[in-house]
């Protein structure tokens, strides 16, 4: 065995010994997997109805779960994978092992869509991913998982395939919809697109959109996630590094957090000028301004990148960028090496307890 095989193997074994031990733990910093399996759990035992309402309302002894006082707050394929999840002997442990094999799965998807492993495995050892997916169970794998699939198939030309996996994708989470712009330029590759094309786009993203035109018959589906997904102001990687935004974290750490945004925001807008395919850059430069523009932006959301950088064909830039979007988000890298520290989660979700059926609750 060569020793770059070998250095790949031993990287990816230790990797998933990190990931395991942190499914272990108990979440630190968000209560979110909590809240996501609870709501998951009453739609399961009611009906799809129970998430057009607020947690602590149909449960006033949740009220310690975060956001228990809002109608659930993300896209109805996130709800119907946490409602899947409750009916199984579903706790916070088996969540997060599951977005971890998620992860997984990621990870050879990107190896599979960049043909090139190192990029794969980038994105299994990233410490956001280790901190965010294992530890706090974070669902942008999720998103993510369905965007490569849904990049996958457009290579293949199975177009009403990959607009209605992008389409799922979106309604997981919304920051996959900066591929759209470059999923709709791939039909005009070879020039005007023939009318059956565009119809099997159009078809393949209206039928991707079902789950939230079922679900809007039961609860105001899209009206919660645009009024309720920004609760507070905080996006340590905004444009305007000010007060305002900045909020918790050490001086240290905002400086490096914003020197890296700065980099891959270079990364990006220099791959969109001078890559041989400069429009397949536009979705990881669409990402970073959206990312960067709002308001509201939290550390995990980087992970929600992922597909935007494997789907860069010029290997440059997207090394380039997968090594400094590794980077960025300095959050968890500083408690995967010295342990938790800021927002941590309330004494609740210990007594919770991280193996705790949700339907003993």
């Amino acid at each position: 065995m060569d020793r770059k095989r070998f250095a790949f193997l031993l990287l990816a074994a230790a990797a998933l010994v990190l990931r395991l031990y942190q499914c272990m733990q108990v979440p630190a910093n968000t209560g979110d997997v909590v809240r996501n399996l609870l709501y998951g759990a009453g739609v399961s035992g009611s009906s799809l109805a129970f998430a057009g309402g607020s947690l602590a309302d149909a449960a006033p002894h949740l009220a310690w779960v975060s956001w228990s006082e809002s109608p659930y707050n993300y896209p109805p394929v996130a709800l119907l994978f946490f409602t899947a999840l409750s009916f199984l002997p579903s706790s916070v442990f088996v969540a997060k092992l599951a977005l971890t094999a998620v992860e997984g799965a990621n990870a050879w998807l990107v190896a599979r869509v960049s043909e090139d492993r190192w990029c794969g495995l980038i994105v299994w050892i990233a410490p956001a991913g280790v901190w965010w997916t294992s530890r706090e169970g974070q669902f942008e794998s999720l998103q993510s998982l369905f965007a490569l699939l849904a990049i996958l198939a457009l290579r293949g030309h199975r177009t009403a395939l990959a607009f209605g996996l992008l389409a799922v994708s979106i309604q997981t989470k919304l920051l996959s919809i900066v591929l759209l712009p470059w999923f709709l330029r791939s039909l005009w590759s070879g020039g005007a697109p023939e009318a059956r094309s565009i119809v099997r786009a159009a078809a393949g993203f209206a039928a991707g959109c079902i789950p939230t035109c079922v679900a809007m018959w039961y609860y105001p589906a899209v009206r919660n996630v645009l009024e309720y997904s920004s609760p507070m102001t905080v996006n340590h990687f905004h444009w305007l590094p000010v007060a305002r935004y900045m909020k918790g974290m050490p001086l240290a750490l905002d400086i490096w957090m914003q020197v890296l945004a700065w980099v891959v925001t270079g990364i990006a807008a220099a791959g969109a000028w001078k890559s041989r395919d400069r429009f397949a850059c536009l979705p990881a430069l669409l990402f970073v301004a959206v990312l960067r523009t709002s308001p509201h932006a939290l550390f995990w959301y980087w992970l929600a990148m992922i597909p935007a950088i494997a789907a860069i064909p010029d290997v440059r830039f997207r090394r380039a960028l997968f090594a400094a979007w590794m980077l960025v988000e300095g959050y968890s890298a500083c408690q995967l090496a010295g342990g938790p520290f800021s927002s941590q989660v309330g004494a609740g979700y210990y007594d919770f307890g991280l193996y705790t059926p949700v339907s003993e609750l």
